[in-house]
């Protein structure tokens, strides 16, 4: 709408172990997610239009540790998307409590 963004993504993995049935060589990072269904819903407001946008994502790994993470953030528009900062604080937790924590993100995006 005009000013809020309403979105989500969903990936299903199959059972096959994340193995190339070619080789047999397991697909990187994709063989711990075998059998699973991760997925993730967002939101984001205009707080001020052209200004300030906050915005909140809930995401789920669906692995075998049930790992999840909300994330918080506010982009500043300087001159719309070609000039912003953005600052982003996720919490993330599972089942193995070494795992858990929280990140600060501040990022700059300029584009020439």
């Amino acid at each position: 709408t005009d000013r809020l963004s309403l979105g989500g993504e969903f990936q299903s993995y199959g059972d096959d172990g994340g193995v190339d049935p070619g080789n047999g060589v397991k697909n990187g990072i994709y063989g711990n997610f075998s059998d699973t269904s991760p997925w993730a819903a967002y939101a984001s407001f205009m707080v001020d239009p052209d200004k300030y946008e906050v915005g909140v994502r809930y995401e789920t790994l669906d692995d075998q540790y049930d790992a999840s993470a909300v994330t918080v953030g506010l982009n500043a528009y300087l001159a719309g998307h070609d000039l912003m900062w953005q600052f982003n604080y996720s919490q993330v937790s599972s089942d193995r409590s070494d795992q858990d924590g929280g990140a600060v993100g501040i990022g700059l995006t300029v584009h020439i």
